[in-house]
């Protein structure tokens, strides 16, 4: 009985130590794999990065990043969908701002702009009220006067607080949420503020 006791307790130990063993050699197969999805993901953010630069590099060869001017400032259509503060951002990082349209002729010319370079959606233009509310603003701080919103518009409360040009008709403006992805045209105050984006 005891020789029998003895052999399983040894029997025991040794199937212990083996899956003690095991265990340990999978730790360090998970640990290894681990450290090897870091320099994945660290690639994989170095190649996220370098996305919008290549999209940007197609569209300036399609023509759409070219600047139109119109009474000294300088248009550029972005047909890139995109939310209203990444439009923004990206407007910015261009030199300009989100379209400021300030009279009937400007507004015009934007949907216009936009349609030559075959974006027949709703755009972002720099207006918004995410401040106040019902006090709406321009992107670049000039006096809010000119409007052309659609009937029964602005309608959307908090939820609401971003204009886009052509929502149901081209050339009016409604308030939409900052989650929704839009093309966008951005202003600049000079041809010469154009910032070359397609090489960075």
């Amino acid at each position: 009985m005891k020789i029998t006791w003895v052999i399983l307790t040894v029997v025991g130990v040794g199937l212990l130590a083996a899956i003690v063993w095991q265990m340990t050699k999978l730790e360090q197969r998970i640990l290894a794999l681990e450290g090897r999805t870091a320099p994945v993901e660290q690639r994989m953010s170095a190649v996220e990065g370098r996305i919008p630069t290549v999209e940007q590099r197609v569209l300036a060869l399609e023509g759409h990043l070219k600047p139109t001017e119109r009474e000294g400032h300088a248009y550029v259509v972005v047909p890139t969908p995109m939310r209203w503060v990444d439009a923004k951002a990206y407007a910015e990082k261009m030199g300009g701002y989100l379209a400021v349209v300030t009279t009937e002729g400007e507004n015009q010319f934007v949907v216009d702009l936009a349609r030559s370079k075959n974006v027949h959606q709703a755009i972002w233009i720099g207006l918004t009220d995410e401040a106040g509310e019902g006090q709406w603003k321009w992107v670049n701080g000039e006096v809010f006067e000119f409007s052309a919103w659609e009937q029964g518009e602005p309608n959307g409360g908090r939820g609401e607080n971003y204009v886009v040009m052509g929502h149901l008709t081209p050339q009016k403006w409604n308030d939409g949420t900052g989650w929704a992805r839009q093309p966008f045209v951005v202003e600049f105050n000079s041809v010469k503020d154009v910032k070359d984006i397609t090489t960075k």
